[in-house]
């Protein structure tokens, strides 16, 4: 849980600078309703609250919301990163729960 809590925070991070493009987001439109939805599983993660999880792959997914912010705000390569670090997260917290 704590690996996946990290990814969280480090997404929550890049996606609060405050030079982000959200023009192009199919979700948010600026970066505290961004910050607000990743906060909220941070909190059922740490509060073991049951939670869909398809709801937080879709934010890291290929042309997911996080990606559509990471390109058009120029950290494409690092959300590549970082979207592999989650879906190791979330592997080894699937297989935890």
């Amino acid at each position: 849980m704590e690996d996946l809590i990290q990814v969280l925070e480090e997404a929550k991070s890049w996606l609060s600078k405050p030079e982000n493009t959200f023009g192009y987001s199919s979700v948010w439109e600026d970066s505290s309703m961004a910050c607000e939805d990743i906060d909220q599983f941070i909190q059922d993660l740490k509060d073991r609250v049951e939670f869909k999880v398809i709801d937080l792959q879709i934010l890291f997914a290929p042309t997911g919301p996080i990606q559509e912010i990471s390109i058009y705000s120029g950290w494409g390569k690092e959300f590549l990163l970082l979207a592999d670090r989650f879906d190791k997260a979330l592997l080894l917290y699937r297989t935890r729960s």
